[in-house]
């Protein structure tokens, strides 16, 4: 459910999976790099727990981009060329994605660690913000209502429709909306009664005319 949500959105339990994972890769990644060696030649030179370290960094690695991207912390860096190669430079180089060649790149393997050291950091500071959310009743009243904000329009994906285009349409942002007030409008309906208020609020709603 939360797979693809942003660090902000996420109750703690999974800011808290999150945060293991991550650390979990950034501590295999930091022995990998110790157990890894360059040549003077700067050819790679693994040794067998270098090779089983890698062999594990590459399953997690795919889920680990995710993770960090939705950290918001980029792993985006600028690159130039040698200049008997000419020199030119490249924009947006992932570091993750090429973590096991950073030496061709001219890097240093703590550029990798800082990527995740600061996506660490971003959960972190998250953690208590996290915890107020799982305990907050209407971030999961939000979470419901927007799941059944976007059933509508996975249901046209489905179908084989364009479902972003019909999402972002003034019709998709209507029929969203209203179902935001539904929920919304329910929602408190639900809350009121149950804090004991609905007999109050009712009687209020007759003297004014509002309920037969």
């Amino acid at each position: 459910m939360f797979s693809r949500t942003f660090y902000n959105r996420v109750p703690a339990w999974v800011n808290a999976k999150r945060c293991k994972d991550l650390t979990s890769f950034r501590t295999r990644t930091k022995e990998y790099y110790q157990k890894r060696k360059m040549t003077w030649q700067r050819n790679l030179v693994e040794n067998h727990r270098a090779r089983e370290l890698r062999e594990s960094l590459n399953r997690d690695l795919v889920h680990v981009e995710w993770l960090v991207a939705l950290t918001g912390v980029s792993d985006k860096v600028s690159v130039r060329e040698a200049p008997m190669l000419g020199g030119s430079i490249y924009q947006g180089v992932p570091l993750l994605a090429n973590m096991f060649e950073i030496h061709t790149l001219d890097l240093e393997p703590q550029s990798v660690l800082d990527v995740l050291d600061r996506a660490i950091g971003t959960l972190e500071s998250d953690r208590r913000a996290a915890l107020l959310r799982t305990l907050n009743p209407f971030f999961w009243i939000g979470l419901v209502l927007s799941a059944a904000a976007r059933l509508p329009f996975h249901i046209l994906g489905e179908l084989g429709f364009d479902r972003t285009k019909a999402e972002h349409s003034v019709a998709g942002r209507l029929v969203q909306a209203f179902i935001w007030l539904i929920g919304i409008t329910g929602s408190l309906a639900t809350l009121i009664e149950f804090s004991g208020l609905g007999k109050t609020v009712r009687a209020g709603l007759r003297s004014r005319g509002l309920l037969p």
